[in-house]
Formats: structure tokens, sequence, C-alpha cells
């Protein structure tokens, strides 16, 4: 076990999860961590440009490596959250929203209502991005396919981290 923990892609690999997961306790500007990661790569090339100088390694070479590794992780996993993008569906939220969704695949139904997988093309007349699973009561005579376009007209909720939108829908 002491072996594989030496290894150092497990090292590296170990300080990139731990980067994505801290991201998301975390929010960082986009360019403050980009100045961070540019100027973590500088010194990291420095630092390895001094190592080679001397015949024994140097502590802070390895040190500089795993922040930089780090930093990526939470860069990645920072571009990749789509609440990041100012276009995002969120930022333009009211109490009333009058939504253009587009159906983007039906998911298993339960006992009361049908699900749906739909990307928001425009909100309260504003073109934005982003996927919502909208629930629609089985009561209801809207029977829903992929690419079908719908109107509907009511308050967004946000739990934790996906947005969800639950009503009766009208077919556009």
């Amino acid at each position: 076990m002491k072996n594989t923990l030496q290894f150092v892609p497990i090292q590296l690999a170990f300080f990139l999860v731990l980067g994505i997961l801290f991201e998301s306790y975390i929010d960082l500007n986009i360019n403050i961590l980009v100045a961070s990661v540019v100027v973590s790569l500088f010194f990291l090339l420095i630092s390895y440009w001094y190592s080679n100088k001397s015949l024994s390694p140097k502590g802070h070479f390895n040190i500089l490596t795993y922040l930089v590794v780090f930093l990526i992780g939470i860069s990645s996993a920072d571009v990749k959250n789509d609440l990041n993008n100012d276009t995002h569906y969120s930022h333009f939220m009211n109490d009333e929203n009058k939504c253009f969704l587009v159906i983007e695949k039906v998911l298993k139904s339960d006992l009361y209502s049908q699900k749906y997988i739909a990307s928001v093309e425009n909100i309260n007349e504003t073109k934005v991005t982003g996927k919502i699973l909208l629930n629609v009561k089985k009561d209801s005579v809207l029977n829903l396919e992929v690419d079908s376009r719908i109107v509907v007209s009511a308050k967004l909720i946000e739990p934790s981290s996906c947005l969800l939108y639950t009503s009766d829908a009208a077919d556009e």
C-alpha cells in the first residue's frame, strides 16, 4: 500500500479530485482562478529550473506541483458548472416566469406525475441556456414527446443544486 501511495500519478489524481471536491464548497471568480493557475505555473517552472540545477530534489517543486493540480481541479469543476454561465436561466428568474421549453428526454413516470428533461430556450423574453426537470401531473391530458415545444408560466423553485418546475403545462 505504501508503494502505491508513492506512485506519482496516484498523488496527482488525489489532488485533482480534492480540487474538484473543494470547488463545491467555495465560490471563486473565474478570473481569480485563471490568475492563480498562471501564477502557480510560473512559480512551478521556476522551481523546476532550480531543482534541475541542484543534485538533491527540492520539496518546494512537489508542493507547487500539487498546488497546480489542485487549482486545475477547482478550475475544471468551476468551468463545467452550468450555474456559472452568465446565460444560465437561474440568473433570470422572477416570481412568475414565462418559459419556452423543448423536451429532450422522457423519464420514467411515478404514481403522480410524468417526468421530462427539458432545455430552457427562453425565459421572460430572454434567450437563456440550461436544463430543467419538468413534472406534469398524470391526470393532465398533456402527452409530450422528445422535441415537443411547450410554454409554461409559473414559479421556478431551486432545491439544492438543480432547478425543478412543477405544474400543469400547456402545449404551445
